[in-house]
């Protein structure tokens, strides 16, 4: 078996998406856990993703990025089952959408809103932001929690779900493991209580929050963001001093 080379932090949803690929369909690969900013803008890293962007894998020597990518790569090498990537056509085009929707719509939403309102100030001492802009950013995050809730909804009505475990079809998806991270970080970033408002949404969530693979990647989220503030604070502290 070819041995994959991982780079990335947990702290970045999308190379917690590639991990729960790699781990759940049991590869076999070498971890190698970077710094945002340092390592990803250093030029050994940026020969491998100009773009500075995480996760990348090397592949029989062959280098790969965007975490989509490389996740739909490792299901079709080694996703034997489809267990995280529907072999109907039909399916895996819903897949396909709701990645799309991620990239285009939920995650520029999600992730800005908490450097914005918390992880900026922490971290670059950026200004507090104004009680107008906290709350069209609040009410920007509820928009589209609210349209997976009724896309969850929706997919539970018409497979008759007695649980609501996808965002499409009957079991989880490679997409429904992406968005999870991108509603994991927001939620526990800005302390957001998805079940008063988003009961379905809250339904799926705790699918993922009794999956013991996903359980120990949240755990290493919040171990690498906590480092990340570590080490930010500590470069703000080397330029004032």
């Amino acid at each position: 078996m070819v041995l994959i080379k991982y780079w990335g932090f947990s702290a970045s949803q999308p190379c917690r998406t590639v991990l729960y690929v790699l781990r759940s369909l049991g590869i076999e690969y070498e971890h190698h856990e970077i710094r945002p900013r340092l390592d990803t803008r250093a030029e050994w890293f940026m020969s491998i993703n100009r773009f500075s962007g995480a996760p990348a894998i090397e592949y029989n020597g062959t280098k790969m990025i965007e975490s989509v990518a490389i996740s739909r790569f490792l299901c079709s090498k080694y996703d034997q089952e489809y267990m995280l990537f529907p072999k109907d056509e039909v399916a895996r085009q819903k897949v396909d959408a709701l990645l799309d929707i991620n990239a285009c719509y939920l995650r520029p939403v999600f992730m800005n809103s908490y450097w914005d309102l918390k992880l900026s100030q922490i971290c670059f001492n950026a200004p507090e932001r104004d009680e107008e802009f906290t709350s069209t950013t609040f009410d920007s995050i509820k928009i589209n929690l609210g349209h997976l809730d009724q896309i969850v909804k929706s997919n539970k009505k018409n497979h008759s779900l007695e649980n609501c475990t996808s965002l499409s079809g009957s079991n989880k998806t490679l997409a429904d493991v992406q968005i999870y991270n991108e509603v994991y970080n927001v939620a526990y970033q800005l302390e957001i209580n998805l079940k008063e408002d988003f009961p379905y949404l809250q339904e799926w969530y705790d699918s993922f929050q009794n999956d013991q693979l996903m359980k120990e990647l949240d755990q290493e989220m919040i171990i690498s963001f906590d480092n990340i503030i570590k080490m930010y604070k500590e470069i703000l502290d080397k330029q004032e001093s």
